[in-house]
C-alpha cells in the first residue's frame, strides 16, 4: 500500500507504534494538517480592514483513515489496547526525508466497520490537537566555552553531546531563527555552578528576550540544572543523583521573564554564567514550531 507521508504514535515512556504497515495498521487519507487562524478585525472603511489584539487560533483535529491488514480485528485491537495504555500521546509526522514533527493529541473518535472484499478494516480516526507541530532542532546549535582571560574554543555537534566538559566562565550557544511561532529550549547543565543566569539575547536587535537568574542556589558536581521554556511545561529545577527533583521556582528571579521564547525573526544565543567560576558540561535541545508542516 503506497504511502509517501509516514506516521507514528508516541506513548508517554517514548515508546512508538508505527503506522505505516509495521504492525499491520495504516494512516491513510489525512485530513486537518494545515492551519487556520481566526484574527479578529477592525473596519476602517471603503473596504480596508486591519488586524485587532493577538491573532486567534480555533483548536484544529487531524482526521484520517486507520486501515487494517489481515488479521485485521487483531491488529485493531492491538493498537487501540496500545493507545489505551498510552498515558499521553504524540502524534510523530513524517512529510519528507528524515524530519519528524510532533504534536501532542488526545483521541477524539475511532470507528470500526466490516471488513472489505480484500479482508482489510477500513476505520476513520481522528485526533483533538493539543499543541502545534513541534519539531526538536538540535542540528542548528554551537556551543561556545569562554575562559576568563582566555581564547574561546569551540565545539559543536548533534545532541545529546555535552559541551565544555573541562571548561569554565561563560557556556554559550547559537540558536538559529525557526518555525512560525517563538520556540522553546530545554536546556540542561551538568556539574557545579552557583547562582547561574541564563540568558536570551537577540543578535542583530541585542533585545533581552529573557532572563533565568537563580539565587541562592548551589548545584553540586553530581547534580543537574534543567530549565524548560516549553509553553504548556515550564520550569526550572534541580536533580539529585539519586533522581531527585527539587522546584527551584522559589530561588527565580522574576524581574525579568525566566520562561523566554526563541524569536522567529533573528538568530539569538543564550548564554549561561555565573558570579564564580564554573565546571561541567550542557545539553541543549531547541524546539521549534510549526502552524503547518
Amino acid at each position: 500500500m503506497p504511502n509517501v507521508r509516514q506516521f507514528w504514535l508516541q506513548n508517554a515512556a517514548g515508546g512508538r507504534f508505527g503506522l505505516n504497515g509495521e504492525s499491520g495498521a495504516w494512516l491513510t487519507l489525512p485530513e486537518g494538517l494545515g492551519y487556520e487562524l481566526s484574527p479578529p478585525f477592525g473596519d476602517l472603511g471603503r473596504g480596508f480592514f486591519t488586524p485587532l489584539d493577538e491573532i486567534t487560533e480555533p483548536q484544529g483535529s487531524v482526521a484520517g483513515e486507520l486501515v487494517f491488514e489481515p488479521p485485521a480485528y487483531a491488529n485493531y485491537r492491538t493498537l487501540m489496547d496500545w493507545i489505551a495504555a498510552a498515558g499521553s500521546l504524540l502524534l510523530i509526522y513524517c512529510p519528507y526525508g528524515d524530519q519528524e514533527f510532533q504534536k501532542r493529541v488526545y483521541v477524539e473518535s475511532v470507528g470500526k466497520g466490516e471488513l472489505d472484499k480484500a479482508r482489510l478494516l477500513h476505520c476513520p480516526v481522528s485526533f483533538f490537537g493539543l499543541t502545534p507541530w513541534r519539531r526538536p532542532v538540535p542540528t542548528e546549535i554551537s556551543m561556545d566555552t569562554e575562559e576568563p582571560g582566555g581564547s574561546r574554543p569551540r565545539y559543536s555537534g548533534r545532541y545529546p553531546g555535552r559541551y565544555g566538559k573541562d571548561a569554565h566562565g561563560t557556556m554559550s550557544a547559537r540558536i538559529a531563527a525557526s518555525g512560525h511561532i517563538p520556540g522553546a529550549v530545554l536546556l540542561r547543565i551538568y556539574g557545579g555552578i552557583e547562582d547561574p543566569e541564563i540568558r536570551l539575547t537577540g543578535v542583530d536587535s541585542g533585545k533581552v528576550y529573557g532572563i533565568c537568574r537563580l539565587q541562592e542556589v548551589s548545584i553540586g558536581s553530581t547534580e543537574v540544572l534543567e530549565l524548560s521554556t516549553d509553553w504548556e511545561d515550564s520550569y526550572v529545577r534541580k536533580i539529585a543523583a539519586t533522581g531527585e527533583q527539587t522546584n527551584l521556582l522559589p530561588f527565580l528571579d522574576i524581574s525579568q521573564d525566566p520562561y523566554f521564547h526563541t524569536p522567529t525573526d533573528e538568530a539569538s544565543v543564550l548564554t549561561v554564567q555565573s558570579d564564580s567560576p564554573f565546571s561541567g558540561s550542557a545539553e541543549l535541545l531547541v524546539y521549534s514550531y510549526y502552524r503547518t508542516v
